[in-house]
């Protein structure tokens, strides 16, 4: 360990794509202390992991985005709990048998420059939890921690897009029998299938949370906003299914439509959606067409958070918790909220590009935050691409 006396406060690490859990801690690893002037010191892995967690700087400036990426997946190894990556509770057990409070790790984009750890937390105490205490002190003054209360699945609430539409219309409510109704995210058509246009949105809202079955009917508007029987458009044909006790990283699901189904193509309020692509911080301002809080903007403000607990009601009383990672956060401006119980299975995307992001399927409206899936992943996942701009079968 060397002495840190008169080092400057700022660490710049040159290679932190060397720092691995399952690395060599003798293979010595260069780094920059102090001033941009100053010489190159060589340390080992654990002498430098011991540096960043006991005696850090109070800040460390993170160049590149894999450098975050790799100080996050360190850190997440290192000091959150293995399996379900989520704190027990030291109460009983609550009805639904929830056991455990989420916590998120991620990553974002700095104004000035490079970028730093986000973390979320689903209540305030948990910054006295020791592993999040470790995790604050490892990467002083480059951890930004909010509380976003407990995250649940976007159900829904009555709004004007919950009405009866033909041609279907991205943005719209849609629902499966079982479920009040969440949001038809964009048509596609299926690969290796001609002719066949589907509609995307979450497995919890055209699959009920696992407990659908291929074939059942979907209807528009969902059943909250009264649908009925004669407002079927389709079919539940791909289905992802949502795992307990393993990370996910989709809740996604589509349904192929009846024949004479007509729809309206991708448009949104900007024109025709243009493609689909990975979410960027260099086109962060995000916006969406949802079932209940209609045409929102939002900004890109974490992506590839892990350790993401979310709720998910089933039926009047009864509750499940699935965990995801690689999730984005969209946080709505102006302080208002960017998606509301109801928008699950909305896209994201860019209001000045027309560029599909990724689609809506939780969030917290008190601490305006909406959390995403990438939508190239949900894509070929159901094996499916999107329409292009006002294409009907």
């Amino acid at each position: 360990m060397f002495d840190q006396k008169g080092i400057n406060s700022e660490i710049h690490i040159v290679s932190v794509n060397q720092i691995r859990h399952d690395s060599d801690p003798a293979t010595p690893l260069r780094i920059h202390i102090g001033p941009a002037s100053t010489s190159r010191r060589v340390i080992n892995r654990t002498s430098l992991f011991r540096w960043l967690t006991l005696g850090q700087p109070e800040r460390a400036v993170i160049v590149k985005i894999d450098e975050a990426r790799e100080l996050r997946n360190q850190l997440v190894s290192r000091l959150l709990p293995p399996a379900t990556h989520a704190w027990t509770r030291p109460a009983a057990h609550e009805p639904g048998g929830r056991i455990t409070r989420s916590i998120g790790v991620g990553m974002s984009h700095r104004e000035s420059g490079g970028y730093r750890l986000e973390l979320r937390l689903e209540e305030r105490d948990l910054r006295e939890h020791p592993a999040v205490a470790a995790l604050l002190s490892s990467a002083r003054g480059e951890v930004n921690v909010e509380v976003t209360g407990r995250i649940s699945a976007l159900g829904a609430r009555h709004n004007p897009y919950r009405s009866r539409h033909r041609p279907l219309r991205v943005g719209h409510s849609v629902g499966h029998g079982l479920v009040g109704a969440g949001t038809l995210g964009c048509f596609v058509r299926f690969l290796g299938q001609p002719g066949t246009v589907g509609v995307l949105s979450n497995n919890h809202v055209l699959a009920a949370t696992n407990r659908g079955t291929i074939g059942d009917p979907i209807f528009q508007p969902g059943m909250l906003d009264s649908g009925c029987p004669n407002d079927r458009i389709g079919t539940l044909s791909h289905l992802v299914p949502l795992e307990e006790r393993k990370e996910n990283q989709l809740d996604v699901a589509a349904a192929t439509l009846d024949p004479g189904i007509e729809t309206m193509g991708n448009f949104l309020p900007e024109g025709v959606l243009e493609k689909v692509d990975e979410p960027s911080f260099d086109d962060d301002l995000l916006a969406k067409v949802g079932r209940s809080t209609g045409h929102t903007k939002g900004h890109l403000s974490a992506t590839e958070v892990d350790l993401m607990q979310v709720e998910y009601r089933i039926g009047e009383a009864e509750f499940r918790y699935f965990n995801f990672s690689n999730v984005i956060e969209i946080t709505g401006t102006h302080g208002f909220s960017f998606s509301a119980a109801g928008d699950s299975g909305s896209m994201v995307y860019s209001p000045r590009t027309r560029v599909g992001y990724a689609m809506i399927f939780a969030g917290n409206e008190v601490a305006n935050r909406s959390y995403a899936m990438p939508l190239p992943a949900a894509l070929h996942a159901v094996k499916a691409e999107p329409l292009n701009g006002t294409e009907d079968r």
